[in-house]
């Protein structure tokens, strides 16, 4: 017997709603956005419409209660490589966090 199945993130999707703005910004991630050692919203929303976005991680909603989290990895207009997490379970997504690459964690 098998369980419900997991969503699955819809890249097209979360392309599509960031580049009308259609998402929203946790509170964590705008507080990380504060520190100039991570990348901010502009950076991400770049990343995400302007680059090749790609999907490294999806948790299809198991390891965070408040719904299924993918990563993205794209490229800042400046050539650093970011990662976004994104709640895609909600009306709109939602960047819950956001680093660089080579940043540590």
């Amino acid at each position: 017997m098998t369980g419900p199945s997991r969503p699955a993130a819809d890249l097209e999707e979360i392309v599509s709603r960031f580049r009308r703005r259609d998402y929203r910004i946790s509170e964590h991630a705008l507080a990380r956005a504060a520190d100039e050692d991570r990348p901010n919203h502009l950076d991400v929303e770049w990343g995400v419409t302007k680059d090749r976005p790609r999907i490294i991680t999806d948790d299809g909603g198991v390891a965070d209660p408040r719904g299924p989290v993918v990563t993205i990895e794209c490229e800042a207009e400046n050539g650093q490589t970011l990662w976004v997490r994104v709640n895609y379970g909600r009306e709109r997504p939602i960047i819950v966090t956001q680093f660089w690459r080579t940043a540590r964690r």
